[in-house]
């Protein structure tokens, strides 16, 4: 609709308290309803005149261009919805930055008895002019825009890529950009802080960025320049931002320090089999664990204490500790690297100095292999085993031996270790009464409790474990904070949802909260050209394998020398079985092939069209086609190419030469051999050659080269996409 004038509109507004507005991220703002019916009313009356039923004029996408009058600074805005009360409007933290408003420390005298809801800029006067108390807000379109450039804040060296990021962060918060604001968002639990540079086009001072491709350059700033700030947690430590490339089966050595993780990383291996990891030479028993992490799609973060798919804290042998990992694993069929950690333990009873060790990872038999293999310890004729010990030992000095055992020595009736009745590990042996584990030691009970039995809360979403592991568990699979990569946008992002209620859509669908509700947008299958949402396309496409692995072969021309399918082939795959509404008889021929011998003359029996393929036949025997490389046999000119003595030459010949092939006319699928032109002569041998290989039958393959246009690219593509290929076995 043509306007007859700029739309205009613009009000004051005092400023809603930031507990009204908490959650408004982003650009956004929050206006009156009145304000919505300002607008419209704005948009009908410098509209050209509509017809009757037609909605009054407003943009597509509502701007806003607010004033701080106090500062004469501005910032562009989006709006989120018309819920504010008459007079407030309520605008994002990124906007009141950028307006130069500042928020007071704590509340005034004014304030300090009323709640946090009811404290407008009014009543907050007694804190100062900063504090802002009126805004102009006037609707005012950016252009879109073509090239932004920011300046960060600080290095930020663990970000490799930017553009997913700022395209995830951008989409779900931004309409506009305004040059000099600083954009501030969260990722991976750290603040990240990027100035507006410069703008293209650059004559609002703002650009919109929706619908619209944008350039993006990014400056930042060095060491000394830059205001870093490293966040530390206090209950665990921060992940290592280094991994050491290690490869099966060669041994490295290293130390760690109480509290750090050294972390390595294996990239290949043998995924037939399981990974063994063994973790030799320590010191003692509770000093290093052994924590393991995948590197996927769905698993992005380095293994920590709070923080694992795979860990080992206790013995599993004489100073090691061994892990094993089956190749069947459901977290490894994906998993593009393999991340292990060495954290050495800070707790009660471990080396307060840098523990050594030595690390080597195998690829050993599949443990599922061995799971019923029976093992026998081999002794000599001649031995017994004492009951005490279980040792093996000659039945000669079996008194002997007794004796010496049932008075020095005592085995656990659990576990069935033996100890002497006088060491401190017989001492301090002990066993869970919740689950299997067991030690020798009073720091590894005092470390079994911690990891096992103590409740441990998620630094992310604030969810409340049993235990450590458990928490491990819950920040690998079900934490809403969990970073993955999205299969439908690509970007590294949080999955979301809640743990304790999911959804049966998401239980049903198998994705995590992120991709069901990106999967909701559409696109056009391949295939078929539906609009399909991205969600289901894998079982959309699942649907289209099934019936290409349910059809049947198309019928070919029964012209062993044409290339062509009988009925024709048709887009997407489609394969014509039938001549449709077409009542001639082609005699099994495709329409090129019979077109030579059709006639509309009646013939009820098929006398006349016997003699039409007599006289083709003899044709080509007497005298031949006359293109260069026929090798069709019923041809003088394929006799010739082939090599072939001369045959029918003579018209007596010839008759008696085609009098079977005559009498094979009548018969359904009896071949018949007219001479085609070079490009179907072309195809037929190309279908024979993809054929050969053994994949597909021949049927399939004259088809596809059909479809393509004898180019083997896309006749291969066309088989993989619509063809069954031939069932083995």
């Amino acid at each position: 609709m043509a306007l007859s004038q700029p739309l205009k509109w613009w009000r004051p507004f005092r400023l809603m308290s930031a507990a009204q507005v908490e959650g408004l991220v982003g650009d956004k703002i929050v206006l009156p309803p009145s304000a919505l019916e300002e607008i419209l009313n704005a948009g009908s009356a410098s509209a050209a005149p509509a017809r009757p039923g037609t909605q009054p004029f407003i943009p597509y996408l509502l701007m806003f261009r607010i004033t701080n009058p106090n500062t004469g600074k501005f910032v562009y805005a989006g709006v989120r919805d018309f819920t504010a009360e008459e007079g407030y409007a309520g605008l994002s933290p990124y906007l009141v930055s950028a307006l130069g408003i500042v928020l007071p420390d704590g509340p005034s005298d004014v304030t300090a008895n009323k709640p946090s809801s009811a404290v407008d800029y009014q009543e907050t006067q007694a804190l100062g002019e900063a504090y802002g108390s009126q805004v102009t807000i006037r609707l005012e379109l950016a252009p879109n825009g073509d090239f932004v450039r920011f300046r960060a804040l600080s290095p930020y060296p663990e970000i490799k890529d930017w553009r997913p990021l700022l395209e995830h962060h951008f989409r779900a918060a931004y309409t506009t950009l305004t040059k000099d604001s600083v954009v501030r968002f969260q990722h991976n639990g750290k603040d990240y802080s990027l100035v507006v540079d410069k703008i293209s086009p650059d004559t609002h001072g703002a650009i919109c960025i929706i619908d619209t491709n944008i350039n993006i350059e990014i400056d930042f700033l060095d060491g000394k320049g830059g205001n870093e700030s490293v966040s530390v947690s206090q209950e665990f430590p921060i992940r290592p931002s280094y991994s050491q490339n290690i490869k099966i089966s060669e041994p490295v050595r290293g130390s760690v320090d109480p509290g750090d993780i050294l972390e390595y990383k294996i990239s290949s291996w043998d995924r037939s089999q399981a990974l063994e990891i063994e973790l030799s030479d320590l010191e003692d028993d509770v000093s290093l664990d052994l924590l393991v992490s995948p590197i996927s799609r769905l698993h992005r973060t380095s293994p920590m204490i709070n923080d694992f798919m795979f860990g080992l804290f206790d013995m599993t042998g004489p100073n090691s500790k061994t892990l094993t990992i089956p190749s069947v694993h459901p977290d490894l069929h994906d998993a593009e690297a393999l991340k292990i950690g060495v954290y050495g333990y800070p707790g009660e009873g471990a080396s307060t100095e840098a523990s050594s060790f030595s690390l080597c990872v195998r690829s050993v038999p599949d443990t599922s292999c061995l799971e019923n293999t029976v093992h026998t310890i081999d002794h000599a004729p001649g031995e017994v085993q004492c009951l005490n010990c279980r040792s093996w030992v000659s039945e000669s000095t079996m008194m002997l031996h007794q004796n010496f055992c049932l008075r020095n020595n005592t085995t656990c009736p659990l576990c069935f270790q033996v100890f002497l009745k006088s060491s401190q590990e017989c001492a301090n042996h002990w066993h869970c009464p919740y689950d299997s584990h067991h030690g020798s030691s009073e720091a590894s009970k005092i470390k079994h409790d911690l990891m096992y039995h103590e409740k441990a809360k998620c630094g992310q979403c604030d969810a409340e474990c049993d235990s450590l592991v458990m928490l491990a568990g819950h920040s690998k699979t079900v934490c809403p904070k969990r970073c993955i990569v999205c299969q439908f946008c690509h970007l590294e992002v949080e999955q979301g949802g809640d743990p304790a209620n999911p959804t049966p859509e998401l239980i049903i669908s198998g994705l995590t909260a992120h991709e069901y509700l990106d999967g909701a947008r559409t696109t056009e299958c391949h295939k078929c050209d539906r609009i399909v949402r991205l969600r289901d396309m894998s079982m959309h496409m699942l649907a289209h394998d099934r019936t290409r692995l349910s059809r049947q072969p198309p019928p070919l021309c029964r012209n062993a020398v044409c290339g062509r399918t009988r009925f024709g082939v048709g887009s997407q795959g489609v394969v014509n079985n039938s001549a449709g509404d077409a009542v001639v008889d082609r005699l099994g021929l495709c329409e090129v092939c019979f077109e030579p011998l059709f006639s509309a003359f009646y013939d009820p029996d098929g006398k006349a069209m016997r003699r039409r393929v007599e006289r083709r036949y003899l044709k080509q025997l007497m005298g031949g086609c006359g293109r260069a490389g026929c090798d069709n046999e019923w041809c003088r000119t394929g006799r010739k190419t082939l090599g072939l003595e001369e045959r029918g030459v003579r018209a007596a010949e010839a008759i008696k030469m085609v009098k079977p092939l005559l009498d094979e006319v009548s018969i359904d699928g009896a071949p018949m051999f007219f001479c085609v032109e070079e490009l179907n002569a072309a195809r037929r041998k190309l279908a024979e050659q993809i054929a050969n290989e053994g994949a597909y039958e021949l049927h399939w393959c004259i088809a596809a080269v059909e479809a393509s246009n004898c180019d083997l690219d896309k006749a291969k593509s066309w088989l993989v996409d619509w063809a069954p290929g031939i069932k083995r076995g």
